[in-house]
């Protein structure tokens, strides 16, 4: 048992770039990160893939490299790291 669960809200920044690869602005490298913490926290997540644009609203993201970083400080002063990471498939309409 871990103990009891937390919930909180953590802010974040989102910082994405998306470099176009062809003229019509059809398929782009997307880069990007996110980060986020509260007193003690640390959250980080490092996005890179391939977006493309289906139809002039659908879009689909892969990202098959995406690191994800947290360091957490415990009541006792030692700091705890985790990283991982996953892959995205990401299915988006726009407005």
């Amino acid at each position: 048992d871990g103990g009891p669960s937390k919930i909180a809200s953590t802010p974040f920044f989102r910082f994405g770039l998306h470099l176009d690869l062809d003229a019509a602005r059809r398929i782009a490298v997307a880069v990007g990160a996110d980060l986020g913490g509260l007193p003690g926290e640390l959250h980080a997540r490092f996005l890179l893939g391939l977006r493309a644009r289906l139809t002039d609203n659908l879009q689909l993201g892969f990202y098959p490299w995406n690191p994800i970083a947290t360091t957490l400080t415990t009541a006792d002063g030692q700091r705890q790291s985790d990283r991982s990471h996953i892959n995205l498939l990401e299915l988006s309409w726009l407005l």
